[in-house]
Order: C-alpha cells, then structure tokens, then sequence
C-alpha cells in the first residue's frame, strides 16, 4: 500500500491564493464604484468649470444685497389644502421688499429625479410662494435650496441653504 504524501503549500499555491483574495477585493470595490456612481454621480450643477469661472461675479451680487440689507427667510409650508408651499420672506432696513422676481431651485442627494425648479408669486408683504406638488416631493430630506432673487433695478442676490 502506498503511503500518502502529507500536504505541502508550494509556490503556486501561495500564487493562487494572492490572485483569489486581491480577485475577491477588486471585485467588491468594483461593485460598490458601480453602485456610488449610479445613486450620485458627485456633479450638483451642470457645468461646474463655467460657474468657476464666474464666481467673482457671484461675490459681487452678494455685495450688493448685503449694501441692500436684504434678509430673506424661507419654509415649507402646507396650505389648507394639503399641498406643499415654499415661502420665501424678503424684508430689508425699510420693512417688506416687494417687487421681485425670485426663482427656486431645490435638490435632493438622494432623489435627483425629484429636482424642482419654480419661480414664485408674491403674496404682498414682501412675501413670495411657489407650490410644490405633493407627489413630486420624496421621502427624503431636502438637501439644498438655491434662491435668485432679482430687482426691478437688476440687483441680484442668491442665496443657498438647508431646508
């Protein structure tokens, strides 16, 4: 009867395991990459190099509205209805701002189908509404709100924020 040789680990077997475990690594970490890029690609606004370049100009319209003395409160509000209402409130040094034009950008991380833009009605008061349709709303928390706010003497201010 021939005798069993006992085991011995050899070159290819130490080969082979450091091929299955680095396998077994790349292979997880290409499926989680996979998975982060599909759920938030990392890019918030369409052409992030061209609104690099104008950020200056950016600076400059915040300037101007802190010169104005703008302040600008803003809510989600549920009106009697049950629909869903963005309140934005612009009072300066001489009370309520009214006669402007401000435009509403909001935007879940989680949810960007859900991204919402809308341009708000004055109210009186220097209050301004938009309505947001109830069923366009996710399950998740708002993550960023953008305001524009503009003048009828083409001052401007934006303003972004958490909701």
């Amino acid at each position: 009867m021939t005798e069993k040789k006992p085991f011995i680990i050899n070159g290819r077997h130490v080969l082979a395991g450091f091929v299955v475990f680095f396998g077994i690594i790349i292979g997880v970490n290409i499926v989680f990459i996979t998975m982060a890029n599909k759920s938030f690609p990392g890019e918030t606004v369409d052409d992030p190099y061209e609104k690099g370049i104008h950020f200056n100009e950016t600076l400059g319209e915040r300037a101007v509205a802190a010169e104005l003395g703008w302040k600008i409160t803003y809510s989600l509000a549920s009106a009697e209805d049950g629909s869903n209402q963005f309140v934005v409130k612009v009072v300066d040094a001489g009370g309520p701002v009214d006669g402007l034009d401000i435009d509403l950008a909001i935007m879940w991380t989680t949810a960007r189908q859900a991204d919402t833009q809308l341009r708000l009605i004055p109210a009186g008061d220097g209050v301004y509404r938009g309505l947001l349709e109830a069923n366009g709303l996710p399950n998740a928390t708002m993550s960023f709100t953008g305001l524009v706010v503009r003048s009828s003497d083409d001052a401007k201010m934006t303003f972004a924020g958490r909701l």
